[in-house]
């Protein structure tokens, strides 16, 4: 069961929890709905107040009724702002609903973009690149064999990380992968395995025996809210199925026609956790005329450069016009959050004596608009926000929100039918 028997809410009430609540608020500050698909930053340290910010703002969508998918650690927020119609996707909890990569396939062509989705490019000119490559290509070839023949998860983990040499390699034969099973290919075939081996891990939990979801299918018509919830103790476990799943959705809304007054939201709270996301720099970029809205939480800028190298963190870092920088308790976040917010001239008046009487002449230089220790030394649920076209920065207070429990943030399956 999905609910607590104790939820219940009547129209009236949801009238008055949408009235109340359907504006986004950081602090106190309004965020005008123009700047909604530019995206959110929010950046700040362990018990800085950021997972407050990016709850309120799910409160606010949530009486939008608009639809998104969530990140959520722990599964407190879902425990909280869950409704009738939402979808779970961890695959351990009973409630959850089996994520269909093969549904999500249109063409041939998405062959290729699923092989990426499920195993992410690593960094640009990473060292890591090349085998992630010949792990794409080889994943690829697996699910083109399998689309519309035998669609099983199961066999696809199988074929990618365990079957004998000589099958896998009749299995793909005809496609370029097939060179990985030749003969003395071996130690190249177990080093592309093993990428395999670890961004498929968790597939082995999937079971095969419940409802079938799509990306695709769900953004013909969006509603309500797909809640990625994951215990402290699953994360690492779940993080490449949860990094493709957030790909393979954000990948999917490029492909619809534009639509500027269309919302569908994106949180990513400790995105780093999830490791590299394929496609969320492109949509990032591209998405303010698909109406999509992304939230980003980050504990450090160091967080987000180990998984995507400096440049492209540079380029994603471009794209989120909306920041939210609470404390930093890392000296490079607190430079690089400074030198990003920008500088001010500063006046100075100089007052000499001579024979004359005095003289006042004027100094003119420029510092930071936020110098670095005003971040680390900002106390706890305080911020510097800055608003997507607005030129000033503004200090505000993060207030303190009850959300009461209605659901269970987890409740355990049996996955004896997993694959």
């Amino acid at each position: 069961m999905f609910f607590n028997k104790k939820f219940k809410q009547t129209p009236v009430a949801q009238a008055v929890e949408a009235k109340e609540e359907t504006d986004i608020m950081i602090g106190k500050a309004l965020i005008p709905a123009i700047a909604e698909p530019t995206h959110f930053l929010v950046c700040g340290s362990i018990g800085s107040g950021k997972s407050l910010i990016i709850n309120r703002s799910i409160k606010a969508v949530r009486a939008r009724n608009q639809p998104a998918v969530i990140i959520d650690p722990g599964g407190e927020v879902m425990s909280s702002l869950a409704r009738p119609g939402d979808v779970i996707l961890n695959p351990l909890d009973k409630r959850a609903k089996q994520w269909d990569i093969f549904g999500e396939i249109d063409g041939p062509w998405d062959h290729d973009r699923m092989a990426k989705v499920l195993c992410p490019s690593g960094a640009a000119a990473s060292s890591s690149e090349e085998w992630r490559g010949y792990a794409q290509g080889l994943l690829s070839a697996i699910i083109a064999r399998l689309h519309g023949q035998n669609e099983s998860i199961k066999e696809l983990v199988r074929l990618a990380t365990t079957a004998d040499a000589a099958e896998l390699g009749n299995f793909v034969a005809g496609k370029p992968a097939a060179a990985l099973c030749a003969k003395g290919a071996d130690k190249m075939l177990a080093s592309v395995r093993g990428i395999l081996g670890s961004v498929l891990a968790p597939w082995q939990y999937m079971p095969s025996d419940r409802e079938k979801f799509t990306f695709q299918k769900w953004l013909e018509s969006p509603q309500g809210i797909i809640w990625l919830p994951a215990r402290a103790d699953h994360r690492s476990l779940l993080a490449p199925m949860f990094s493709a799943m957030v790909g393979s959705f954000v990948t999917s809304l490029l492909s619809l026609p534009p639509k500027l007054d269309r919302r569908v939201w994106v949180f990513l709270d400790e995105m780093p956790s999830l490791g590299r996301i394929e496609g969320i720099q492109s949509a990032l970029a591209e998405g303010r005329k698909f109406g999509l809205c992304g939230v980003i939480g980050l504990q450090s800028i160091s967080q987000i450069r180990s998984i995507y190298g400096r440049e492209e963190t540079q380029s994603l870092m471009s794209v989120i016009r909306n920041w939210v920088i609470l404390n930093q308790s890392d000296p490079d976040s607190s430079k690089y959050f400074s030198d990003a917010l920008g500088q001010q001239e500063i006046i100075r008046p100089q007052h000499s004596q001579n024979d004359s009487g005095v003289s006042t002449s004027y100094q003119y230089t420029t510092q930071p608009v936020i110098l670095p220790s005003q971040l680390t030394g900002l106390p706890t649920r305080q911020a510097f926000l800055r608003i997507s076209g607005e030129p000033t920065i503004k200090h505000i207070s993060v207030p303190i929100i009850q959300m009461p429990k209605i659901c269970e943030p987890f409740m355990r399956g049996d996955i004896s039918s997993a694959g």
